[in-house]
C-alpha cells in the first residue's frame, strides 16, 4: 500500500515516471503525476478540478473511489517518453478490454 498528499508532483513530461503499487494507493490532495500509475486498488480525495491528476496512463486492477475531482489524461507522448527511458515491454496478447 501507498500513501501520497498533495500538495505533491512526481514526474515531468520530459522525466516522467512509474508508480507500481501492489496494494492500495490512497491519494489526497492536489497530487501532480506525469507518467503511469499502476495500482490494485485506488482511492482520491480531497483533489478540486485542475488539481490533482495523472497525465499519461492509470491502471487500476480494482476499485476505484473518493470524493475529488482529479483529471485522468492519456497522454501517447508522457507514455512514449518513459518507453524510450525504461525495459518496459508489451507482452504480446496481454492486454484484454472488456
Amino acid at each position: 500500500d501507498a500513501r501520497f498528499a498533495g500538495p505533491a508532483r512526481f514526474g515531468e513530461a520530459d522525466d516522467p515516471v512509474a508508480l507500481v503499487v501492489r496494494g492500495h494507493a490512497a491519494i489526497s490532495g492536489a497530487v501532480a503525476i506525469q507518467g503511469v500509475v499502476s495500482t490494485g486498488s485506488m482511492r482520491w480525495d480531497h483533489a478540486a478540478p485542475g488539481e490533482g491528476f495523472v497525465r499519461g496512463a492509470t491502471l487500476v486492477g480494482g476499485d476505484y473511489a473518493g470524493n475529488g475531482a482529479p483529471d485522468f489524461i492519456h497522454d501517447g507522448a508522457v507514455l512514449a517518453r518513459l518507453l524510450r527511458r525504461s525495459s518496459f515491454v508489451r507482452v504480446g496478447g496481454s492486454w484484454k478490454d472488456f
